[in-house]
């Protein structure tokens, strides 16, 4: 891994001094060979609000388990695009011949300043016990948001 200058007016984007990338649109084989002779490049991006998190992904499966509750460990704002699966979870219920799907169970820990610097764990736990209440999900996935996994909440 190289050394970040610090005397620069910005640093390098992690992806380009890393030489990674967020994302890839082709076939697995010509990712693997790309990246063993380091050809992988990051195509420029800009950020948008719930546009090709990682978080999504694994929401947009979670949803889909009918006895289950989804808990997104993060701030608000990072759960309210998972509503946004309604059409993707319609359409995969019936292509799994589910008749009626049940209602989607997404729960947050609406992380705040103060829990990135002295912790969210606590609120967590709260939040995974009074979803499980008023669920009685079978299960519980727990999504870590940016902000949760930076600060390196233990979920």
């Amino acid at each position: 891994m190289s050394n970040i200058d610090l005397s620069l007016p910005s640093v390098e984007i992690r992806e380009i001094r890393l030489n990674s990338l967020t994302s890839y649109s082709g076939q697995a084989s010509d990712l693997v060979k790309k990246a063993q002779v380091r050809q992988l490049k990051d195509e420029p991006r800009h950020f948008m609000q719930c546009s090709g998190c990682s978080i999504t992904k694994a929401a947009c499966m979670a949803v889909l388990i009918q006895d289950a509750v989804v808990v997104e460990h993060g701030p608000i704002g990072c759960s309210t695009c998972l509503h946004s699966f309604d059409f993707t979870y319609l359409n995969n219920g019936k292509q799994r011949g589910l008749e009626s799907p049940s209602q989607r169970r997404i729960f947050s820990t609406n992380v705040q300043e103060k829990d990135t610097v002295y912790g969210g764990a606590e609120k967590l736990r709260k939040t995974i016990i009074d979803a499980h209440k008023r669920t009685d999900a079978k299960a519980v996935f727990v999504l870590s948001t940016c902000a949760t996994a930076i600060v390196g909440d233990d979920i």
